[in-house]
């Protein structure tokens, strides 16, 4: 319960014209009301209330609960391939809050008192725990958007000494406040199961997202016998602590250590496993989500510029490795069934090696001229026909360089390790992990050491990747080279000055909590935040004045927009090769539309999935589980990721030669070639889609409430690609057809040039295979002929102008 504390009226112009004048709560009456920094601050006995004027809700606390409580948690992590587990956390269990002190300054509000824990635990804690919390605003110089509202910030932390960390314990603290029967949240990063994320409670925290995600028999078999590798619906690479709420409010938590959201239908709360919280609300009154998603992106998340117009406007990037005559043989195949081609993306540029999961990429980053010989004439030959070459990089250096490539020329898990570049353990040893296998061993780059940073930056993206070698040269020599290895000027093997076009900037999701990093902060506090470092890495490598090359990436946190600003992009992970709603072509539309509550605009997946198993688990009885790509699941992706994807590539998948490739027969690859050519002819309309991401923080791919109000939020498996076309995409194996939401007004299908009129309902429109659900809105048809003439309809685009 919170205490009387009490600040009258007629007391405020000296409050404020005191810097830091404390109020004695014995001298107040029994209310306070009272106005600073443009808020509203009510405080009485049993409530504390911040509000703004227009704004549909204030931020208050629930009835006479307290706003923050605080406790003592259990905090013990286990690892295994990626795949974190938390055990025994618990949640704050103090009861009551009073306020014991009030403090106006000229740039925030500060409340300090006391938690008490329930009658039943005070034996086992202090009596009390002093905390204080502090309401302020960004200082002006931290707002790169001033034409939007800014959060109201909240920081709250229990007095030094009251909880003391430990090891193997944690203080936990809770920021609770009321929320409306009627609102609903959604965002909180790449959320693949839920868009409504209303009324659950889950983890904010990075690591592998999971085989199944939720889906049964699988996940519970993974988690079982393949060490906690099934996930749940709520684990995932991306976790973003940024909501967006159907009333246009939104929040965020600052705190990078381990963290829990839950919304209950009348509440929501952050709790963080940490002495102090901080967080941010905006509370105005938002006209549109698309002014909320300019005021979040502007003032926190940040924002991509728009990707290279090679990336969009030439074909696809398509996914290939093996080796030179294996990718030649199979670009062969795409060319000659007429695919357009913006780049070929070639993961095992570096090497490969065998484990028990299968054929993987050698984690050295520099090129394998064996396995490639002829690259760099390979990359320019390419580049003559406006194709870029894309590769694959990650934070983590093999432990096994020269067992499976002795003709290595740069062993830089060594060089690392020889530098004092490598996260460590307690012995200071370097801290080994795993993935996928046992015997896949790696070592993680201390990314908080400038020297580490600027060494990755140098030697293997610059060098090894962009050809810009003069740096890494200069500063950086070989060390521990093979005798005998020539000293190559860049990563293609030539002195040409060839760079590939970009790469997948895999992972980031894997760093121990049990580390302290080269700059002190402890692995609790980075494991979440590693992802951004790295991105910020490879944007800097890359350069603002670059904008020819681009990066994409899964793993991510709260600021990965402004971390990935020079080139970045997301893909949506390893999806099962399946339509799924937990883990497949589903879950895939789920976690773009909710990436774009959360300031990731730009984003893409991998064209089929990735994921594919035929494994008998020693269950009694044993099961055999089989997930694997079928024809119609390539051909609905392809149509799904035509309209939604910045760019359409794909991947060969986990198990290359056992999987359907896009060019696997010719219906596949006519098929890749049309909807390629689709997403070619989109190209002008994504441009200013591009534009207005990069400018404002709207979504390519939007839900329908941005455009259609409250009683849209939640709708899912269905979106805006920008204002000009409502998308139907077929996420159900088997079906022809599509049941919609089709919003007040007249649209024109996209295939057969006829008038459809929605009245707000549901609409079930023939989807067959090759004709995914295209609505477009009246006043969009002139904007969208052009697309009609580039896919060979122009006709159609005629006649519904004409008919206009």
């Amino acid at each position: 319960m919170l205490s009387p504390l009490l600040l009258p009226l007629l007391l405020l112009p000296l409050v404020l014209a005191d810097p830091g004048l404390d109020v004695n709560p014995d001298l107040l009456p029994s209310y306070s009301s009272f106005t600073h920094l443009g808020y509203t601050f009510s405080l009485t006995s049993s409530s504390f209330s911040a509000s703004l004027p227009g704004s549909p809700a204030p931020l208050s606390n629930v009835g006479s609960l307290p706003f923050l409580s605080a406790g003592t948690s259990p905090f013990s992590v286990t690892e295994r391939h990626g795949n974190f587990k938390m055990h025994g956390l618990t949640l704050p269990s103090t009861d009551q809050q009073t306020i014991d002190s009030v403090a106006v300054h000229p740039t925030n509000v500060t409340l300090g008192g006391s938690l008490s824990f329930p009658p039943q635990e005070r034996g086992e804690h202090p009596p009390l725990l002093g905390y204080s919390c502090a309401f302020s605003l960004p200082p002006a110089s931290a707002s790169p958007s001033p034409s939007s509202p800014p959060p109201l910030l909240v920081s709250c932390s229990l007095l030094p000494g009251v909880l003391p960390p430990s090891p193997a314990s944690s203080p936990v603290l809770s920021l609770t406040f009321s929320s409306p029967p009627s609102e609903r949240f959604t965002g909180l990063g790449l959320q693949f199961s839920h868009l409504d994320l209303t009324g659950h409670s889950f983890e904010l925290s990075t690591g592998e997202q999971g085989v199944g995600r939720g889906s049964e028999p699988l996940t519970s078999l993974m988690n079982e016998h393949a060490h906690g590798a099934g996930g749940d619906q709520f684990s995932t690479y991306s976790p973003s602590s940024l909501f967006l709420t159907s009333l246009l409010r939104a929040g965020y938590l600052e705190n990078t250590e381990h963290s829990l959201f839950s919304s209950s239908g009348t509440s929501f709360s952050f709790t963080v496993y940490s002495p102090s919280l901080s967080a941010g609300f905006f509370l105005s009154g938002f006209a549109s989500p698309y002014e909320l998603a300019e005021a979040t992106t502007g003032h926190v998340a940040g924002r991509f510029k728009p990707p290279p117009e090679w990336s969009y406007t030439r074909g696809a990037v398509v996914g290939m490795q093996g080796g030179t005559a294996a990718v030649t043989a199979k670009s062969d195949k795409l060319i000659a069934a007429g695919v357009p081609l913006a780049g070929l993306w070639i993961q095992d540029w570096a090497g490969r090696r065998l484990d028990t999961f299968g054929s993987r990429i050698l984690w050295n980053w520099e090129l394998d001229s064996q396995f490639y010989p002829g690259w760099g004439d390979m990359l320019e030959g390419w580049l003559e026909k406006g194709v870029r070459v894309l590769t694959y990089v990650n934070p983590y250096l093999t432990t096994r360089a020269e067992e499976f490539k002795p003709h290595y020329t740069r062993n830089l898990f060594r060089e690392a390790e020889t530098r004092g570049f490598l996260v460590t353990n307690s012995s200071g040893e370097p801290y080994v992990q795993s993935s996928a296998s046992d015997e896949f061993a790696f070592g993680t780059v201390d990314l908080t050491n400038p020297r580490a940073r600027r060494w990755f930056s140098d030697v293997i993206v610059r060098c090894h990747m962009m050809c810009d070698c003069e740096d890494a040269q200069a500063f950086w020599p070989i060390i521990r080279r093979n005798p005998g290895e020539q000293e190559v000027d860049c990563g293609n093997g030539l002195t040409r000055d060839i760079s590939q076009g970009g790469w997948m900037a895999d992972f980031g999701e894997y760093l121990p909590y049990d580390v302290t990093m080269f700059d002190g902060s402890s692995g609790r506090s980075m494991h979440n935040e590693y992802p951004a470092v790295w991105a910020d890495v490879v944007s800097n490598a890359i350069g603002d004045e670059d904008t020819d090359t681009l990066f994409f990436s899964r793993a991510g946190s709260l600021r990965s927009p402004a971390a990935g600003r020079n080139g970045g992009q997301f893909w949506a992970g390893d999806q099962n090769t399946q339509f799924d709603d937990n883990d497949g072509l589903k879950s895939a539309l789920t976690s773009y539309l909710n990436a774009g509550h959360s300031g990731i605009t730009m984003i893409h997946s991998d064209v089929g999935g990735y994921t594919s198993l035929d494994i008998e688990f020693p269950s009694e009885p044993p099961q055999r589980i089989t997930v694997a790509r079928t024809e119609e699941l390539l051909l609905r992706w392809m149509e799904m990721s035509a309209a939604a994807d910045c760019m359409f590539r794909s991947h060969e998948g986990n198990q290359a030669d056992k999987q359907l490739q896009v060019w696997s027969t010719p219906e596949l690859a006519a098929a890749f070639a049309y909807w390629a050519k689709f997403h070619m002819a989109l190209a002008p309309l994504r441009k200013r889609l591009f534009d207005e991401a990069a400018e404002f923080g709207w979504p390519v791919v939007r839900a329908m409430w941005f455009d259609y109000g409250q009683d849209w939020f939640g709708v899912n498996e269905q979106y805006m690609f920008g204002k000009f076309m409502l998308v139907g995409p077929v996420l159900e194996e088997g079906h022809v057809e599509k049941t919609l939401r089709v919003p007040e007004g007249t649209w024109v299908d996209f295939w057969t040039c006829e008038r459809v009129r929605g009245d707000g309902g549901d609409l079930t429109l023939a989807a067959p295979i090759g004709k995914p659900v295209l609505l477009v809105p009246e006043d969009m048809v002139p904007e969208v002929a052009l697309v009609w003439k580039e896919i060979g309809m122009g006709a159609c685009g005629a006649e519904a102008r004409e008919e206009l």
